[in-house]
Parts: structure tokens; sequence; C-alpha cells
């Protein structure tokens, strides 16, 4: 099983990546890549698709097979696509794209979940290609900051609406406040989100600061609209936090802590 949370496995047919805004300062792929790296180098079996190192973006077709893996990808299993880059970096093909939707098109008893930093190629790909949107797969961008709820959360919602309207289709988004680095008002949107995820940041002891305040702000965003709320972790950050808190706001943070909820995906059929 995967070690993130919300998911179950992942599925990395690309690699490599650029860093685009705020949350990728501490990058978790980019120090992991640079390990896997150095593992390949060696010659370790199962590294050998980052031997190009981070900064080369590449598509590995020989990957997209994996998923008929039945015995590691159950029927039911929630997929994380490409958690070691950015499935719609623009060094990755519409061709490409194509290939990848098609696949997991084609495995609709498993839920992918695909996250983005790069919501305009995203948007410009998908209400294109309306036809590979399939009920299974969930699409997510990444809002770290209220800068990039603007401008992220915004097209992502459009998306929606526009794929609803051209293609009467609707789809499954979501967003991933991780890490969470300011106050976020999701008032604009929260009503068309399926669900929030947030997380505090793990960096080695060198994440940054996620106040409590924030936390309670968007759970209570959610709560309100009742969109289904993940919390993942305090992060580095967890002690400063908790050391803060009494009375009812500790109470209220394991409550927050305990909220690991997912939206209804829809999956259908088996191998």
């Amino acid at each position: 099983m995967s070690k993130i949370e919300w998911t179950d496995k992942t599925w990395n047919v690309i690699t490599g990546c650029t860093q685009v805004s705020p949350a990728c300062q501490n990058c978790y792929a980019k120090a992991l890549t640079k390990r896997l790296q150095g593992m390949a180098k060696k010659g370790c079996k199962g590294a050998e698709k980052y031997i190009k190192g981070w900064d080369e973006v590449e598509f590995h077709t020989d990957m997209l097979g994996h998923i008929f893996n039945f015995n590691k990808y159950h029927s039911g299993h929630k997929v994380f696509v490409n958690s070691m880059s950015d499935t719609f970096h623009d060094k990755v093909s519409y061709s490409h794209l194509k290939m990848l939707f098609n696949v997991m098109g084609a495995r609709k008893d498993i839920t992918f979940q695909v996250l983005t930093k790069r919501e305009m190629r995203m948007y410009a790909f998908l209400t294109e290609h309306t036809e590979l949107l399939t009920p299974n797969i969930c699409v997510g961008v990444t809002a770290e900051n209220q800068a990039m709820v603007d401008k992220r959360v915004d097209w992502l919602v459009y998306m929606k609406t526009e794929v609803k309207r051209f293609a009467n289709k609707d789809i499954k988004i979501f967003v991933s406040c991780e890490p969470l680095l300011e106050y976020l008002d999701l008032s604009a949107y929260i009503n068309e989100l399926d669900w929030v995820i947030l997380g505090g940041e793990r960096a080695n002891k060198k994440g940054r600061v996620m106040e409590f305040e924030w936390v309670k702000s968007l759970y209570e965003q959610c709560k309100e609209a009742s969109t289904p709320f993940f919390f993942k972790q305090w992060g580095d950050c967890e002690k400063i936090v908790k050391d803060s808190l009494k009375g009812d706001d500790e109470i209220l943070a394991k409550a927050i802590e305990n909220t690991k909820d997912f939206p209804n995906f829809k999956q259908k059929g088996g191998k």
C-alpha cells in the first residue's frame, strides 16, 4: 500500500519535473528522484527509469501496461497517477496524454487520482478531449496559498463547468492544500469541489509552519458546505502547533486529525 494516506497505490508513468510555485520549495519527489537515480546508477532493479534524474521529464510507455497487473492494482483501488512528476507538464506530449487517459479508461474498476500544478494545460487538454474523461478519473490541483486558489482552483472549477456544458459529463474534482502555507478562502469554489485534502509540510524537520487557525478555517469551510475533507498530517510543525493549543482547540484539533473523508468515487466493472 502507498504511504500517501489518501490513496492506495501510486503509478508513475512519468519521471522528472520542474518546480513552478512555492509548494515546490521542498519537493519530496525531487529528493526521492535523486536517491533513486543513485540507486539506478548502481544497477538496482526497479530504479532504472530514474537514471536520467529530476531535470529530464520522460514518459515511460512501458509503464502503461503495469496498471493491468491485477495482483498489484486491485479492483476498487484508488491510484495516484504520477506522484513523482506532473501529468500535465509541458514536456509531456498530447499523444502521450491520450495514451495515458485511454489506459485509465480501460480500467474502470480503479479510481485514478490525477493531481497537477499546471491547471491551464490540464484545462486545454481535457476540454479538447472530453471523450477521455471516464467516471473513474478524478482530477485536482495543488493550492498552497490564496494566489494558487484564485488561479488554479478557479480554472479547475471552470473546467468542470465546461465539461458539463459541452460533454454533459459530471467529473470529480479535488484540491490538495499541501503544504498549506497560509489562510485560504475557498468560499467561491467550495460548493463545486468534491474533495479537499489538507496537509502540513514534511521536509526533514525543515518544513514550513502551518498554523492551527488556517487548518480550523478550512475544516469549517468544508464542514459547512458538506464537502469531504481529508486531514493528512501536521507535518514538521506538529509539536509547535499542539504545544500552543488549549481547551476547546485541543479537542477540535483531535477531531480534525481524525477526519479522513473520501468522495463517492465512481467505479464500474472488474477485469
